[in-house]
């Protein structure tokens, strides 16, 4: 029997392993991963893909770390079903583990649209360290590549298959690249600089259609305007969707994600959820958060109360990205206002959006030096007006 089991090992599950250790240091903890790997950042994957980082470099902790905090470390152990009444997880080698506390930090799966003939061989997407592990074995020889979505994460991996010297195609259903990030002219200014670099992008548009050649290998892409685009492969980013089937069964009520609250407990006694799984309910507002930092945080939270420390969550994270696309820097947090201020300065552009005179939200391009004094005053109580000093070069609109 584990005494506190964690489903998970990404970022959630080790913030929520160190909380447990400064409360508790005598109670066994066993986690469980459907990864080979031991615990790795997401942030830097595509940076490994180009070859600008090594891929030592992605370990989060040395190699001491699970035996240092006397964890039982259980990788390649994919699980499968969840029985509360039981306490009992089951795992797709037909083994089992019993535990006294759960904290589910199961992550997000690539959601993957339905395209015909998507399913084979050159299609990939882009989530964890296998799925870049396989991707670098089909870059070689590789001329070029189409990717679906043009968030951060799909322009992240256009920017290495193209440092790679790969021809790169990113098409997006929106109107707009970072359609969550940036205001549309915002986005203009980031749709010119992929073309500059070489990236050609498609807006308001679709893929339809993966053609295979007689080895089932891709030949061309369709596209729902009917243009066909040739390319040897295709890499999906169009977003992450929960990991939360394996929940089917069990008691725990889920909504897009599982449902916890402030203090990420779930609807079942001694079951914890935290990470890009979790869907908090603060405030009457359920959201999922799939940030490294909203990871951190309620990891945290879930980690220090299934030990009894009575920590919350005092509010959502405000939704927050920082981007670095061919040495270009784009950081966004927080929301549009109604109104907002702006300022163009050697090619930078930082605007800032306020409602009733207080700041909501930033967008900022190329020169992100003063993000930290921004972001720092969204949802204070000050109003924009006196803040005439911090924002003195920004003009309002």
């Amino acid at each position: 029997m584990a005494d506190l089991l964690i489903i998970g090992n990404g970022p959630a599950a080790i913030s929520a392993a160190e909380a447990i250790r400064e409360v508790d240091r005598e109670r066994g903890i066993t986690i469980v991963s459907s990864e080979p790997w031991p615990a790795y950042t997401p942030c830097f994957l595509s940076r490994y893909l180009s070859g600008e980082v090594p891929r030592e470099a992605l370990f989060m902790k040395g190699e001491g770390f699970y035996e240092e905090l006397g964890i039982e470390f259980m990788p390649g152990k994919v699980v499968v079903s969840l029985d509360t009444s039981e306490r009992r997880v089951r795992l797709s080698d037909g083994g089992a583990i019993t535990y006294k506390g759960l904290l589910i930090a199961a992550g997000a799966s690539a959601i993957v649209p339905s395209i015909e003939g998507v399913n084979g061989e050159g299609v990939y997407v882009f989530k964890t360290l296998s799925d870049v592990e396989a991707l670098k074995q089909k870059t070689h020889g590789t001329e070029t590549a189409v990717v679906v979505g043009a968030g951060y994460i799909g322009l992240e991996v256009a920017e290495a298959l193209n440092l790679l010297g790969i021809r790169v195609v990113v098409v997006e259903k929106e109107p707009q690249p970072l359609a969550r990030m940036l205001a549309p002219d915002m986005a203009e200014v980031i749709k010119e600089h992929l073309m500059k670099k070489g990236v050609a992008l498609y807006t308001d548009e679709s893929v339809q259609e993966v053609l295979r050649d007689r080895d089932g290998m891709p030949r061309e892409i369709r596209l729902g305007g009917g243009k066909t685009i040739r390319a040897d492969m295709m890499v999906v980013a169009a977003g992450v969707r929960p990991n939360i089937d394996f929940l089917k069964g069990s008691g725990i009520q889920t909504g897009k994600g599982v449902l916890v609250d402030a203090t990420m407990r779930t609807s079942i006694e001694g079951v914890y959820a935290a990470g890009d799984i979790a869907e908090i309910e603060i405030g009457k507002e359920r959201k999922i958060n799939p940030i490294h930092l909203n990871a951190v945080k309620t990891g945290r939270v879930a980690g220090s109360n299934i030990v009894g420390a009575g920590r919350h969550l005092p509010a959502h994270l405000m939704d927050m990205n920082m981007l670095r696309l061919f040495d270009l820097f784009v950081f966004s947090a927080g929301t549009r206002g109604p109104e907002m201020a702006m300022k163009r300065d050697n090619g930078s552009i930082c605007r800032i959006y306020y409602r009733d005179g207080a700041v909501t939200g930033i967008q900022m391009i190329g020169d992100v030096r003063r993000a930290g004094q921004y972001l720092w005053q969204i949802g204070k109580e000050y109003p924009f007006s006196s803040l005439k000093r911090l924002y003195e070069h920004i003009q309002r609109q």
